[in-house]
């Protein structure tokens, strides 16, 4: 429904429209600015007015023009007003920079639409709801279509559907046209029948009469009046009847007499006198004007042919009638003089200081002859005072008659000293303490509460256990308090809950539970005391029952047992101060603790402790579960690891319950085994976990490749395989292919190969086996001389046979209870160790790779390569963490070019080639960023990865593998040593042997 607003009223709505119980103070012009289109991400957006009060809200979607404010909010126009909107609740979609776009202002629109009660704004080009803004909103009026007006905000449109409950600015004059051919009232009001007002107090709607409730609309002044619009009529200030110059009666006729009224004599007009009381209006819809603001602002109409009590004549043209606290003033000319008789429901009540605010033009109805029939119509926005309630009826004086108003079409105001309050509507219940409206309750509708005050002049004050609260009046009538049968006459104590949930407070007075309320989740409460199972609070003045199983009360240092109340609650190990999650906890479920350590739990996991956060957990007792280990059952000295996210069962109900979740690459020690499952304990509970989940080492497996050993053994040899078997066999050359430097007078001596390669041989003679080479130029030392054959100094490598490469090229001649079986141990696989051990009983005494398990863990994670290998593989190259590579070199310059001077570190030798170790190295490591010791661990662990362990083609996995790669012999080998595999699971060995727990993968080759 609309009506038509004076730019008089416009403008006062535009600078005190009511937002949030905070004062708006002022508001800037909207300008031209740079803008930038946004949209709304979030399910809503609170709009913030100018004093920070909560504006209304956009909804995921919407889209308006803004300025960024540079710190965290939006800022953009609604017509003369600025209003912000959180930076992070929406996006920039602009597609350029910005867009230059002039924002909509009063000014610039060709009216205003002003929000009579609560609002939605809509897509222009769709149904759904954008926006929601509170009662004397406006908005500019962009353009009125058939079925809604178009509105903007920012310079974005939006539309607004005409059921809706507004007011339209006069500056837009088709709205007028519109308000002469349609009815002001769109709603038909409920008619009783067959009965006075005072005898049935429920309404029966009457479809003979529904037409005749409805209004025609504001007929202009200058059709009822013939007179033509002078702008300088607004200028009229208003006089006191007392006063000196002009009168009362001058200021009224004034608005028709300017201009030349047709009814301007006083032949013209109707036959009164001082001694005429009455008078009945001659045509339909009658306007009643207001003069006290100096021009004339209708406030309702009277129905034609019903008479009137007048209070006085002013001057020949006017009656001075009663209206509300006003008076009212109706042109004469359009009356005839009526008789007391013909007035058939006379008020006899005296008003009350109760007021009413029509929240639509609302119809006044006589029913004095047992059946509603309109007499008149009271203007939206208008205060008007009662005489008294008769069901959901208001009763008024209008104009010297008994009038009855709908309740919905009137608010009710509150006086100072109303003390309840009854909801018309599912109304919220908001904390304002932050400076920030925030939801912490609700109210059902059709419920009474007591109110402790007001709070400006849209607020009630409502108490919540022992805290004040605010309820927004617009959704709530005065009430007795008569029905309320459960009002609060005890003090709250100390104790307070908090929900876990929006939770229900119920009445019980009647015997059985009635839901009056409801509580929103992370409330905190004082209570009253506790009936069984449920809490006693104050909610409202009124005593509610709050269930326990969605509340939670502090934890004391005695507690013993927590539920979990929130899904998926982590538990984290703790080892270095860095908190790793190792599993989740199942909602509902109780666990005990050893102790409360500040704002965690410490809960008993394996053989050790993790913690989990007490904010989602409420205390329990033991009686919550089953399966608490009563009988300190004891772990074995077996373990193992979770192959996937393990889940542990509760049996002790006969079916397997869910009650916590082990997450991938856990080490856990198990009780016994149980069928299919390892029994364990997890928050002193007994839970069982799958076999066919996790992984009980050592685990051996087997691959099988094309090639059969004796084909991979002939590519071998054609590689040049080196061994140290023969370091101390003799060597010799032919004497000559060897220049001597002088005569030898004594051996050793020194000579020069003087060919281009020279073989060396085993023996003197070239019957003797070649074990490898000299080039041209080459020093050799000359132990003695053999016929023609000198003996020199060679080695220790040599080339190896082909008996000595089969020795450690077949698999079969290695054993499993023989250490050398570690070169086919997966260095893919993470071997489950934590870095607390790895500190303490490996690299404690290990120079700058002291403390660092934590980066070896991280970088096998993040790589996939076995821990134990990368600290074998560090310590080697390190010596043992004591290298200057490792400790530390401060780079200034990287391949002859300068750079910042920066300390790196390379725990793996990478890059550090035979002729510049620790150059070479340096600046590796300084291309790489290895800043810290721990940027060059898990920079190092990549390398080795993409490499060899985890290349994405060779895939060598294994030491085995690294040195023969038997997918593709002869490509790709780490070495050249045929015992280089071996050689190096020694040190991993014994690291291993330093450790307790850990499960071993090994992958054997199998050849054709």
């Amino acid at each position: 429904m609309i009506k038509k607003a004076s730019l008089l009223t416009l403008c006062t709505l535009l600078i005190f429209s009511v937002l949030s119980p905070l004062q708006i103070e002022a508001a800037p012009t909207g300008s031209t600015e740079t803008t930038t289109l946004f949209t709304v991400v979030t399910e809503s957006a609170e709009v913030i007015s100018e004093d920070g009060g909560e504006a209304g809200l956009l909804f995921k979607g919407a889209q308006f023009s803004g300025m960024d404010d540079k710190n965290d909010s939006v800022s953009f126009f609604i017509g003369e007003h600025t209003f912000t909107i959180k930076k992070a609740t929406v996006e920039n979609i602009t597609d350029s920079a910005s867009i230059t776009t002039p924002e909509l202002t009063n000014e610039s629109s060709i009216g205003s639409v002003i929000a009579e009660d609560e609002i939605n704004l809509f897509s222009v080009n769709a149904e759904e709801r954008t926006a929601s803004f509170p009662k004397d909103s406006v908005f500019p009026l962009v353009s009125v279509e058939e079925d809604h007006y178009v509105v903007a905000i920012g310079s974005v449109t939006y539309k607004i559907t005409k059921d809706s409950l507004v007011t339209i600015s006069e500056e837009y004059p088709q709205v007028e046209e519109k308000l002469e051919t349609e009815p002001a009232l769109e709603e038909k009001q409920e008619i009783i029948t067959n009965s006075t007002v005072e005898e049935e107090q429920e309404v029966i709607t009457n479809p003979a009469i529904e037409e005749a409730q409805e209004v025609i609309t504001n007929p202009t002044v200058e059709e009822e009046h013939g007179v033509v619009a002078n702008p300088a009529v607004e200028t009229i200030l208003k006089e006191s009847e007392n006063s000196t110059g002009q009168t009362e009666e001058k200021a009224v006729d004034n608005h028709f007499n300017v201009t030349g009224s047709k009814f301007s004599s006083a032949a013209e007009t109707p036959s009164f006198t001082d001694a005429t009381k009455y008078f009945k209006p001659s045509t339909d819809q009658l306007i009643v004007y207001d003069n006290s603001t100096g021009s004339l602002v209708p406030m309702g109409y009277l129905v034609k042919n019903q008479t009137y009590e007048r209070v006085s004549s002013l001057g020949a043209n006017w009656h001075k009638i009663k209206f509300g606290s006003k008076f009212g003033y109706v042109y004469v000319g359009s009356t005839v003089p009526g008789d007391k008789s013909d007035l058939p429901n006379p008020v006899k009540e005296a008003e009350t200081t109760r007021m009413i605010t029509l929240k639509a033009n609302a119809v006044v109805q006589d029913n004095s002859s047992g059946a509603l029939v309109p007499m008149g119509v009271i203007n939206s926005g208008l205060s008007y005072p009662i005489t008294g309630k008769m069901g959901n009826w208001y009763k008024v004086n209008f104009s010297g008659r008994a009038g009855f108003i709908h309740s919905n079409q009137a608010s009710e105001a509150f006086a100072a000293s109303d003390k309840f309050f009854l909801t018309t509507k599912v109304t919220p219940v908001y904390d304002n303490s932050t400076g920030s409206l925030v939801q912490i309750a609700e109210l059902p509708e059709n419920q009474v509460f007591s109110r402790l005050g007001d709070l400006g002049e849209n607020w009630h004050k409502i108490q919540l256990g022992n805290k004040l609260y605010y309820v927004a009046k617009i959704n709530t009538v005065p009430d007795t308090g008569a029905s309320i049968k459960n009002k609060n006459t005890t003090v709250t104590t100390s104790t307070a809950f908090e929900t876990i949930s929006a939770v229900d407070v119920f009445d019980n007075s009647s015997g059985a539970l009635v839901k009056f309320g409801t509580l929103s989740k992370g409330l905190k409460v004082n209570i009253i005391g506790t009936m069984g199972n449920w809490y006693k609070i104050d909610f409202g003045g009124r005593i509610g029952y709050v269930h326990q199983s969605n509340t939670k009360v502090p934890f004391k240092t005695t507690d013993q047992y927590f539920e979990v109340y929130e899904d998926d609650v982590w538990m984290y190990d703790n080892p270095t101060d860095v908190l790793q999650p190792v599993a989740r906890l199942q909602k509902g479920q109780t666990y005990q603790r050893i102790k409360e350590s500040g704002n965690w739990h410490e809960v008993k996991y394996g053989n050790g402790v993790a913690y989990v956060l007490a904010q989602p957990t409420k205390p329990s007792t033991n009686t919550a579960a089953k399966n608490f280990n009563t009988a300190n059952l004891k772990n074995s000295d077996k373990d193992f690891i979770t192959n996937e996210e393990t889940v542990v069962y509760d049996g002790s109900s006969g079916k397997m319950v869910p009650f916590a979740t082990i997450l991938k690459n856990e080490r856990y020690p198990f009780i016994d085994e149980s069928g299919s499952y390892w029994r364990i304990s997890l928050g002193n509970r007994i839970g069982y976990v799958e076999k066919a989940s996790v992984i009980v080492g050592p685990i051996f497996k087997t691959t099988e490749y094309t090639n059969t050993l004796q084909d991979v053994l002939k590519i071998q040899m054609t590689r040049s395989p080196q061994t140290d078997l023969y370091r101390n066999d003799k060597a010799y050359v032919h004497k000559d292919y060897v220049t001597t430097i002088g005569p030898i007078i004594n051996y050793p001596a020194t000579g020069i190969v003087n060919t281009s390669s020279l073989n060396i041989r085993e023996g003197a003679g070239t019957s003797y086996r070649i074990v490898g080479s000299l080039k041209q130029n080459s020093t050799v030392q000359i132990k003695s001389v053999q016929g023609d054959w000198y003996e020199v100094v060679y080695g220790p490598w040599k080339d190896a046979k082909d008996t000595d490469v089969i020795q450690y090229l077949d698999p079969n001649n290695f054993s499993q209870i023989n250490s050398e079986y570690f070169q086919f141990l997966v260095l893919s696989q993470n071997a489950g160790i934590t870095a607390a051990e790895i500190n303490q009983k490996i690299l404690s005494t290990k120079g700058i790779l002291k403390d660092k398990g934590t980066a070896f863990v991280q970088a096998s994670q993040l790589y996939n390569i076995n821990e134990l290998y990368l600290i074998s593989h560090a310590l080697l190259e390190t010596g043992n963490g004591a290298s200057n590579l490792a400790n530390g070199v401060l780079v200034s310059s990287v391949d002859g070019v300068p750079v910042t001077p920066k300390m790196v570190y390379n725990m793996f030798g990478i890059g550090a080639l035979d002729a510049c170790p620790l150059k070479c190295g340096s600046e590796t490591a300084y291309k790489n960023n290895w800043f810290t010791p721990e940027a060059a661990i898990t920079g190092g662990a990549n390398f080795i990865s993409e490499m060899y362990i985890n290349h994405p083609t060779y895939k060598q996995d294994t030491l085995y593998k690294m040195r023969w790669n038997p997918q593709n012999p002869g490509t790709h080998q780490y070495a050249t040593d045929i015992g280089w595999s071996v050689k190096q699971v020694n040190n991993i060995k014994k690291l291993y042997d330093l450790i307790d727990t850990y499960t071993l993968y090994f992958d054997v080759p199998v050849y054709k």
